[in-house]
């Protein structure tokens, strides 16, 4: 959760000097808005790709598998809401670049999605010990059609991001992980 917060400090930051240095412009120039629109997207998909698939989701599994201990992940699943939350109100709070309206637009979408996700999650989180397959059996199915919205999501978002980089000829590193 310290690393999350972190990238939201960061996006904060980024925000902040992008406000700072705009010399009284409304909106941010492309390179400003990329950053900063890169790093609220980097921030939630390295956190969300914990929940599902890396450590936490590897221990939500394990309880889903025993079927009990799933309170445990309802507190830090309403932190990681609470942090998405705010890096929501990041990306909405400074107006981008006229051509970049439909990249922020991307960026919400795939914020909000990340979001139900989460709400799922805290649902299953909500289950109680030796639940039947009936209850977990809707939720599961949400679980599995959000991840895919949320592949996708990132997919479109970050050719859009790329697309924006090439346009404005701004260079982007890409990571192979």
């Amino acid at each position: 959760m310290n690393k999350f917060r972190s990238l939201v400090l960061i996006g904060l930051l980024s925000l902040l000097v992008a406000a700072c240095s705009s010399g009284g412009r409304s909106t941010m120039t492309p390179d400003e808005y990329l950053l900063h629109n890169v790093s609220a997207w980097n921030g939630v998909t390295e956190y969300v790709n914990r929940w599902t698939g890396g450590e936490q989701g590897e221990a939500l599994t394990r309880s889903l598998q025993e079927r009990k201990g799933l309170k445990q992940y309802a507190s830090p699943l309403g932190h990681a809401r609470a942090e998405l939350a705010q890096v929501l109100v990041q990306v909405q709070t400074f107006p981008p670049p006229e051509d970049a309206v439909a990249l922020r637009d991307m960026t919400v979408t795939y914020l909000k999605t990340a979001d139900s996700l989460y709400e799922t999650m805290q649902k299953v989180a909500a289950l109680p010990d030796g639940f039947a397959d009936e209850q977990f059996a809707p939720l599961g199915a949400e679980l599995e059609r959000l991840g895919k919205a949320l592949d996708s999501q990132m997919t479109a978002l970050n050719d859009a991001q790329m697309a924006y980089a090439k346009k404005h000829k701004i260079q982007l590193q890409q990571s192979s992980g």
